[in-house]
């Protein structure tokens, strides 16, 4: 907040006042008073005009300043002697007052952002005058459900909104004279919010929001958490601050997945001619979402933290599908796309497309986490991530002369589930896809 000191030019008497909060600056167009550098917007910065008569001097007070743009007042006075008692002058608004008022006893009521004249007259000679900049910063807001380009003003109010909505903001300065002035912005956000999340991307879907973003006239950015949010800006040109903030209730909903075992590793070797219908398979999952939805979309999304496909030949050869790695599995939207997905599954395996049968063993394993992602129906939304569940699962199958099929070799303990789902904030990132083997239900 301002300090208690004010220094003016000329013989003015400053009386130092507190300074509520609000949005508020006043500036004199005749000679600017020093204001501390490290005031807390808005502050007022109150200078007099210089008085051919000493006699009746204007002392500005600084402004008792509320959040209501109508209702800011501060107050004027003068400073008195025999010849100029206080109920003989006069107070004025010289020319168009856009809307300001001022009474007998110098109490100013501000009107519209605008430059404004107040005159103080004691005696047909003797009288002080006071030039202001009345200015102020608004917070503009784009419903995505209006008209693309009319934002409505949200200073100082609270504006519902949900997880992934695309929150566009734009700081509106007042009157226009204070603007392209070598105007720097400043926004502050409550955290957990991106610029984007890309998930047609090929790789790092998440963009973040940088520092350029926040010095800008305007922001774009979606919350990814829910909770009560603030969003200020603060304005400086020449000196002067200026600053506007608002509220945001961030609704996040609730969902739970539920994982379940099937059954574990298995053969299909039916026939051994037959390889179309040959499968080894480590498992078969499936995932269930809980929860009510009524005002978007979920999908199902999985990573893979590793997944290893290995084919051993006689002679010994390495499939070009072998290896450890890890990514997106196969696609962003895991599943048939299009609806909204009450559960879905996975039964990782493997089906070498090998002539003959002519490999002794043959295994794939798996390391993933399966989400739930969220989509609100509002325009430009953005998915956001709601719960994860870790599960993981392995097999390996050896051919047996004797029958002259395959059997499962994999130790018992496979595959695992863990026993609940958790929160989760930060939607998945990957660097790759991986198209697996296996049936995505």
């Amino acid at each position: 907040m301002p300090t208690n000191e004010t220094q003016c030019t000329g013989s003015c008497n400053c009386t130092p006042n507190p300074l509520n909060s609000g949005n508020w600056h006043s500036e004199s167009t005749l000679g600017r008073s020093n204001s501390p550098s490290n005031a807390e917007p808005p502050y007022a910065s109150l200078s007099p005009s210089p008085s051919p008569n000493p006699e009746c001097k204007i002392s500005f007070i600084i402004p008792i300043i509320t959040k209501e743009w109508k209702e800011a007042t501060f107050d004027a006075t003068t400073n008195l002697d025999t010849n100029c008692e206080k109920q003989d002058v006069v107070w004025s608004i010289r020319g168009d007052a856009h809307g300001s008022t001022i009474d007998q006893n110098g109490v100013v009521t501000f009107g519209d952002p605008a430059h404004i004249t107040i005159m103080a007259e004691c005696g047909s000679d003797n009288g002080d005058i006071m030039d202001l900049i009345i200015g102020r910063v608004r917070i503009m807001f784009q419903y995505q459900d209006a008209i693309p380009g009319i934002l409505t003003d949200v200073t100082d109010e609270t504006v519902n909104v949900e997880v992934g909505n695309l929150i566009e903001v734009e700081a509106e300065i007042q009157p226009i004279q204070f603007r392209n002035q070598g105007t720097n912005y400043a926004w502050g956000v409550t955290e957990e919010i991106l610029k984007n999340y890309d998930t047609k991307a090929e790789s790092d879907p998440i963009k973040p929001v940088l520092p350029a973003d926040y010095q800008k006239e305007w922001m774009e950015f979606h919350w990814i958490n829910g909770g009560f949010k603030t969003c200020l800006v603060t304005v400086r040109f020449n000196g002067i601050l200026l600053s506007a903030q608002t509220n945001f209730d961030v609704y996040r909903p609730a969902g739970r997945i539920i994982g379940t075992i099937v059954h574990g590793p298995w053969v299909e070797d039916p026939d051994p001619t037959d390889l179309a219908r040959f499968w080894v398979g480590a498992a078969n999952v499936k995932f269930e979402r809980q929860g009510a939805f009524p005002t978007g979309d979920t999908c199902w999304t999985q990573m893979l933290d590793f997944y290893q496909l290995t084919v051993n030949t006689v002679p010994p050869t390495r499939d070009p599908g072998d290896g450890l790695t890890s990514g997106l599995d196969n696609q962003f939207v895991y599943g048939p796309k299009g609806t909204t997905q009450l559960q879905t599954g996975d039964t990782p395996g493997v089906q070498p497309l090998l002539k003959g049968r002519d490999f002794s063993e043959i295994g794939v394993g798996i390391q993933a986490t399966m989400y739930l992602m969220y989509r609100s129906y509002v325009r430009k939304s953005r998915w956001v991530v709601l719960r994860g569940i870790n599960w993981s699962a392995s097999v390996k199958a050896a051919y047996n002369p004797a029958s002259k099929k395959f059997q499962v070799v994999m130790p018992p303990g496979v595959p695992w589930m863990a026993d609940s789902d958790f929160d989760e904030i930060m939607p998945p990132n990957w660097k790759r896809k991986i198209f697996t083997v296996g049936s995505h239900q």
